[in-house]
């Protein structure tokens, strides 16, 4: 007769345990306002799964920026000199002596400014503009028996994607 040590081990090594336990885990998103995401997560919740909110930050374009970089106070009243010989006036003086000659939607009046000005003889620097965007997901560990229910949800909504996750 076997003893109940023996017997347990015998048995977890014909089969470890969660041997046949899947583990799933999903990603579902990108949501851009949280009043979304909690919505879809009220959803989530009654198919019996235990989503955790995650937030990304990213980077959004929103423009361009044509400018001179600090410089001392001298060399600002020598631009200011160059720019008002030449009747310009779309420029701002910052707090650091830099100048700016213009923020703008697009590329093409981006460069015709960044031309303008480089004709006038000033060195001026044309950077890209980014604001912070917020977005979130839901993370979602599963034995996979809601599939279908998270697959139609992101097919009544084409915004949204399921994306598989590694399992930590």
């Amino acid at each position: 007769i076997m003893d109940d040590v023996s017997l347990i081990e015998e048995l977890t090594e014909e089969q470890p345990p969660g041997a046949g336990a899947v583990v799933l885990c999903q990603a579902l998103g990108p949501f851009l306002a949280l009043d979304d995401l909690q919505a879809v997560e009220t959803r989530v919740l009654g198919l019996g799964l235990q989503p955790t909110q995650r937030e990304l930050q990213s980077k959004k374009l929103i423009g361009y920026w044509v400018y001179l970089p600090a410089m001392s106070p001298e060399k600002v009243q020598e631009v200011l000199a160059i720019l008002k010989k030449h009747k310009d006036k779309e420029y701002y003086v910052g707090k650091k002596n830099f100048i700016s000659l213009g923020t703008f939607g697009g590329m093409a009046r981006a460069e015709r400014r960044l031309k303008e000005t480089r004709k006038m003889g000033l060195d001026a620097i044309l950077q890209e503009r980014f604001a912070a965007q917020s977005n979130w997901w839901l993370d979602i560990q599963s034995d996979g028996s809601a599939t279908d229910e998270l697959n139609s949800l992101v097919e009544d909504r084409p915004e949204l994607q399921l994306v598989d996750l590694a399992c930590y």
